[in-house]
């Protein structure tokens, strides 16, 4: 139930030089072929401030794919300073400072992506995770409640607030978010971890 990255979208503009192979390659794309078709676009003077933007998203869930976090958290902090509006660039950074270990950098993060866009279930559950990993069970509480009003079907919400309510001691309702979890999720990781988490409960 770990948090995911979001996605960017470019577009080839007039007179950039970076090909439609570099643009295929960057646009969403995690793996060393993204990396060097970003790297491309975003090297290019021709390329437009959107598709930098873009291309430097890009480029940062790569990196921290890689687990390189320091260029990821460079890269995304580059596309924030180009649109400080962009709440997938701010959630992403969010996403780079939890998986290095930076809980409260991370929470900053999610918090202004949750301003700027505040029915993203995903950075509700992301700030969740956040807070329950800083053992601040209140909190993860109330954004999972928020990740799932958004979208009710979200196992991973789900099962992350069973886990909240196991640590709070209110293991009647852990177990009915369990047991949605594990009927309506087909993520193996989540249905999993929940199915142990039922007999945990259990004693078995």
């Amino acid at each position: 139930w770990s948090t995911d990255v979001g996605s960017s979208d470019l577009a080839i503009g007039t007179g950039a030089k970076a090909c439609a192979d570099d643009f295929d390659g960057c646009n969403g794309d995690v793996t060393e072929l993204g990396l060097k078709g970003c790297t491309v676009i975003v090297e290019d003077a021709h390329t437009s401030k959107s598709n930098l933007e873009a291309a430097l998203v890009s480029r940062g869930r790569a990196y921290d794919d890689q687990k390189d976090w320091d260029k990821a958290i460079v890269d995304l902090g580059k596309a924030v300073e180009l649109d400080p509006k962009d709440s997938n660039a701010i959630y992403n950074l969010g996403v780079v400072y939890e998986h290095k270990g930076d809980g409260d950098l991370a929470i900053a993060d999610y918090t202004k992506a949750i301003a700027l866009d505040p029915k993203d279930s995903e950075a509700h559950f992301a700030r969740g995770n956040a807070y329950y990993a800083c053992d601040d069970f209140g909190d993860a509480l109330k954004d999972y409640d928020m990740a799932i009003k958004r979208n009710p079907k979200y196992a991973a919400a789900l099962l992350g607030r069973g886990l909240t309510y196991e640590q709070l001691g209110k293991p009647d309702k852990a177990e009915a978010d369990f047991k949605r979890a594990v009927a309506i999720s087909d993520d193996e990781e989540v249905v999993n971890e929940a199915t142990e988490a039922l007999e945990r409960l259990r004693g078995d």
